[in-house]
């Protein structure tokens, strides 16, 4: 089992079937379907299958708002590839 906290949140695309978005920020994963507006939360420490949705259930309105918030972040990064303003890193 996973017990050791990431630092950095992971993010993720799934690009079939209805694009879903993700992140990853241990205890939780958080999954938005897109065109539909479907979300899911898991606790991967109690639930390291991913089989209960605990969307409804979570308590904690500041973590469920800091996940759905997290998914902007892939959009920044695409809209900041599709105009061209990528820094390159200093060397």
């Amino acid at each position: 089992m996973l017990t050791t906290k990431i630092e950095k949140k992971v993010y993720f695309i799934q690009p079939y079937k209805g694009t879903i978005l993700g992140v990853l920020d241990f205890l939780y994963k958080y999954l938005k379907r897109i065109h539909i507006e479907e979300e899911w939360v898991f606790n991967l420490e109690k639930d390291p299958d991913e089989e209960n949705d605990i969307l409804q259930s979570l308590k904690n309105e500041t973590l469920l708002n800091e996940l759905r918030s997290s998914i902007d972040y892939i959009f920044l990064n695409q809209y900041l590839i599709e105009n061209d303003q990528i820094i390159p890193a200093a060397e």
